[in-house]
Formats: C-alpha cells, structure tokens, sequence
C-alpha cells in the first residue's frame, strides 16, 4: 500500500514539475526574455570591453560599476 502512495506521489509530483518548467512560453514572454538577453549581452560587452567591474552594494539591492583598479 505503502508503495503504492509514493508511486501516485511520484507521478504527480514529476506531471507537475513537467507541467511548471517544461511548458511553451506565450510570444509575449519569448520576446521580453529574447530583449534582456540582448541588454545582458550588451553590458556584458562593455564591462569587457572598458575593464569594468559590477559588484552587488552591502545592502544588496545595488550594483555598482567602477574600474577593476
């Protein structure tokens, strides 16, 4: 019986961890998620490019960019 549970519990649990992270994105969210990529990639490029560097402030809801010296 015992046995029996766990398997349903399993089951459902992977149908519903399928169901949340494996389902299609509406267009709407493809292109908001495909744009800050972009901007990511952008300031990822000039970071690089300017030997800057992006560091979280104390409190945590900050960054701060400067120089790497």
């Amino acid at each position: 019986m015992t046995a029996t549970i766990l398997k349903q519990y399993s089951n459902q649990l992977l149908h519903d961890l399928n169901h949340s992270y494996f389902s299609p994105l509406s267009y709407n969210d493809k292109t908001l998620a495909l744009k800050q990529a972009k901007k990511v990639v952008s300031i990822q490029r000039k970071i690089k490019k300017h030997h800057l560097i992006l560091r979280v402030t104390d409190k945590g809801y900050n960054f701060y960019i400067g120089t790497e010296k």
